[in-house]
């Protein structure tokens, strides 16, 4: 089996070349890698047998094309800083890929980590609810170590929520919207779940790691969804287009929510244009006290920390940090 680290190598390189229209030789890989010319051979076509596109002509090789199953090394090269450093994992099927990423942090010393499936078995929504995840979809989560004690998970959240609605919006024109806090929706059912958690350290008592899961119904499943769910979960694309690029949108969510988090507004702007509960009278949850009261009142505004803004049927003025609201018209 190829060491992950010198066929990162070697992509690396063919991709270096391909940006400056150059083709790169056995040899010249050879020498850059320090095997020989005869390693890079054997290299490369056990990585084409993987999904990898790399003719040779009589001036080199050549990188045409990577993978579009999900793919630790096709995946770290579209990924963006500190990401494309860290650890990654690839499953086939799991519990949960939020304890998956808990778990490799722990592992391995990165500061960030991925762990991606292409099925969970015991998928995890917020307040404790299961997450349908059939095999098809897009099931991911990114773990980090929290050196900069943030504390507002909020827009955490988010920003996944409006990183992904961006991401189905620019490669595949797909419009959706977000129902406050993180449901992104398609034509009115819920198409992503998005669980963020934190673990606090036992001696410093603060946030020490997060991690956010992102799950995606890309199709509807062989079937259809549960009888349960099925008047409200719903599927990205109506039937499976073929030979779906799993690494390119996990990437593509991967570099919106990180830009958003380095420009906020940008992120805040694009969710309040997307999100559907603005407007809306709505019922939710008065939290904080021994017995919950639902109440009714009317979404007004996100603000800048990610709260809706609520006028109530009583005219006074809220701003709910978490839980769930019902729109009702």
């Amino acid at each position: 089996m190829t060491d992950p680290t010198k066929k990162f190598q070697l992509l690396t390189l063919l991709q270096e070349a391909k940006e400056d229209e150059r083709l790169l030789s056995g040899s010249d890989l050879g020498r850059a890698m320090d095997i020989s010319r005869q390693a890079v051979w054997k290299m490369v076509k056990g990585m084409e047998e993987e999904g990898f596109a790399i003719p040779s002509s009589s001036g080199g090789y050549s990188l045409e094309a990577l993978p579009k199953a999900l793919h630790p090394e096709a995946l770290r090269l579209l990924l963006p800083p500190p990401y494309d450093e860290g650890g990654i994992r690839i499953l086939e099927d799991t519990a949960s890929t939020n304890l998956d990423a808990k778990n490799l942090l722990d592992e391995t010393r990165a500061e960030c980590v991925i762990v991606a499936s292409k099925a969970q078995s015991n998928g995890r929504g917020r307040l404790g609810r299961s997450f349908f995840s059939p095999p098809g979809g897009l099931y991911f989560s990114f773990a980090w170590r929290n050196h900069e004690n943030q504390k507002n998970f909020g827009l955490i959240t988010i920003f996944a929520a409006v990183a992904l609605h961006k991401a189905v919006q620019d490669l595949y024109q797909i419009p959706t919207t977000i129902k406050w806090v993180n449901d992104v929706e398609k034509r009115g059912k819920k198409i992503s779940g998005i669980l963020t958690e934190g673990r606090a350290g036992l001696e410093s008592g603060r946030i020490d790691t997060i991690v956010c899961g992102i799950g995606t119904n890309l199709f509807t499943p062989k079937g259809g969804f549960p009888e349960d769910i099925r008047d409200r979960a719903g599927a990205l694309f109506d039937s499976p287009p073929g030979d779906f690029d799993y690494n390119l949108l996990l990437a593509r969510i991967l570099h919106n929510y990180l830009d958003f988090q380095i420009h906020p507004d940008l992120g805040l702007d694009l969710y309040r244009k997307a999100c559907s509960t603005l407007g809306k009278t709505i019922a939710f949850e008065e939290m904080g006290t021994s017995s919950p009261t639902v109440m009714k009142g009317k979404a007004l505004a996100i603000d800048d920390l990610g709260g809706l803004v609520v006028t109530t049927s009583h005219g006074q003025e809220k701003t709910l940090r978490f839980g769930e609201v019902q729109i009702l018209k």
